[in-house]
């Protein structure tokens, strides 16, 4: 008996071809994701001690005590609470170790770049009516260095970014409800989200033509504050005023000079995905295409141009920005990111038409377009890789060292603090995340941050060094003066060539424990 075999070509249809092409953007960043992972320190610390400060009140939430900086003291300390209570259940599993906790932070702001990155694909493919370009853009967004460094930094970019996202895709959707939502939400991740309130208006317009009663039109007109209310009246209780700490200690406005705009803009096209020149040529397709289709174009326009402009103006207006660290450039990164996304969809709607316009996708047809239209592919191909590979790269390095910084200096001293001080030793402190995470001391943070007496006058600098049994600080950010008095008892440092994190000379962190010997600190 003979058996005849026949061999018979694998055949993607259409369909299931279709559905691939439509998962690429999300594979693309979840690759990039595990492949910004340098080494340890990567995956298992933050780059700013700001993010031990939300890790504080995230742990003090997930176990009943409300914002409590120290137990039985609630503090208006966060300018994110919304990141603060999302974070709080991955702190349940801190009898796993330390790593348990910033694992599951990180893979949360992980999962909420990818939401940003499926959501702007919804978002392009509707306004352009082309799942084609929605999948252009959304890859080449899903490659934002910033936003990759974002999710692994334990910040509240991420969320703010996807707030954003899914209140533009609301609009768009013509579901005013949950773009109300959203956008009432964003302040509470990003204090200077509030300029994005005006949006609602499309919203509320819609409800307000509605056969709704009139008490749920009402209502709709309260959702988007009602957050930020809320936020404010827990502000007043705490501390007796509307807003953070951080807003009376940090932000002061001012008349920025030509030479702060001039670092603004900077700020907004450095490290990301294109060089300069082909970011503003892709923003400007961006607003031509805009033009094009004023009717589709409200919700795309308000969020991924005029929201981000007004943004950065926001931060420009009220501190001062430097480009020599994360420190500050994170400010800028959710104004850049949304100014990213809108460049990369102007890039996708140049792009489109070399695979756009056909359900046939028979390997004819592909070549017949890409070698008509593969002059724009090869020209972003030779601008594109280079400079991604160089921001990437930056960016991957700068994650890990700047979180090897905080490991040495703000965890490590953390950590001894918790093994060699008494329990009821009062810790002063100028960096107040790590130190009262992993020390689990009363802790007085000396700049106000997170201690309103301080951040408000009620008690003075000197009265608060007068109740500290230690300081664990900085030496640099103070006059020998305050260390007389104090025995040095521990200290730790990095090389100033290895400190990443900003300019600030802050690569020495001494503990000194008060005594009567009237011992001063050794200079270094």
């Amino acid at each position: 008996m003979r058996i005849r075999i026949q061999h018979r070509p694998i055949v993607f249809s259409p369909v299931i071809l279709s559905r691939m092409v439509r998962i690429l953007p999300a594979v693309v960043h979840l690759a990039a994701s595990a492949a910004f992972v340098k080494n340890r320190f990567s995956l298992l610390d933050f780059p700013l001690d700001d993010a031990w400060i939300h890790r504080v009140y995230a742990r003090s939430l997930a176990f009943g005590h409300g914002f409590a900086y120290n137990p039985g003291q609630q503090e208006a300390g966060s300018t994110s609470p919304l990141w603060s209570i999302l974070t709080a259940p991955p702190h349940w599993l801190e009898g796993f170790g330390d790593f348990a906790p910033v694992l599951l932070v990180k893979a949360i702001g992980i999962l909420l770049g990818l939401a940003c990155v499926l959501i702007f694909q919804g978002i392009v493919s509707r306004w352009t009516k082309s799942r084609a370009a929605g999948t252009v853009a959304a890859t080449l967004f899903a490659l934002e260095p910033r936003l990759l460094f974002s999710a692994f930094s334990g910040m509240e970019t991420n969320l703010l970014l996807a707030l954003l996202f899914g209140a533009c895709l609301a609009w768009m959707q013509n579901k005013p409800w949950l773009l109300l939502l959203l956008v009432g939400l964003a302040p509470t991740a990003r204090p200077e989200a509030v300029l994005a309130l005006p949006a609602p208006l499309a919203g509320g317009i819609a409800i307000g033509r509605s056969n709704r009663p009139l008490a749920l039109k009402m209502a709709a007109g309260l959702l988007p504050v009602l957050p930020s209310l809320a936020w404010s009246g827990f502000c007043w209780h705490a501390t007796g005023h509307l807003l953070p700490n951080t807003f009376y200690v940090k932000a002061q406005a001012h008349v920025p000079s030509w030479l702060d705009i001039q670092v603004g803009l900077r700020a907004i096209a450095m490290q990301g995905t294109v060089p300069g020149w082909l970011f503003v040529a892709g923003l400007c397709a961006f607003g031509v295409l805009c033009f094009q289709n004023r009717k589709r174009a409200a919700a795309p326009l308000s969020f991924f141009l005029v929201l981000p402009l007004l943004y950065v103006a926001g931060v420009v207006l009220s501190r001062s920005i430097f480009l020599s660290g994360y420190y500050w450039t994170r400010w800028i990164d959710p104004g850049a990111l949304l100014l990213s996304a809108a460049g990369s969809a102007g890039f996708a709607c140049l792009l489109v038409p070399s695979i756009s316009g056909s359900a046939a996708y028979s390997p004819r047809s592909w070549a017949a377009r890409l070698c008509r239209h593969g002059i724009p592919w090869a020209l972003l191909a030779v601008f594109w890789i280079p400079a991604f590979s160089a921001s990437f790269a930056e960016r991957r390095n700068r994650l890990a060292s700047d979180s090897r910084n905080i490991a040495i200096l703000n965890v490590q001293m953390g950590k001894w603090i918790a093994q060699h001080t008494p329990p009821d030793a009062v810790i002063g402190v100028n960096d107040a995340g790590a130190l009262r995470y992993f020390g689990q001391r009363r802790t007085l943070d000396l700049v106000g941050l997170n201690n309103a007496d301080i951040a408000f006058g009620k008690l003075t600098f000197d009265d608060a060094v007068s109740r500290c049994d230690w300081l664990a600080v900085f030496p640099s950010w103070f006059p020998a003066e305050l260390f007389k008095g104090y025995k040095l008892r521990f200290e730790t440092s990095v090389p100033a060539e290895e400190y990443t994190i900003c300019n600030a000379p802050q690569n020495w962190m001494v503990a000194a424990e008060k005594t009567t010997e009237g011992a001063v600190l050794p200079a270094k």
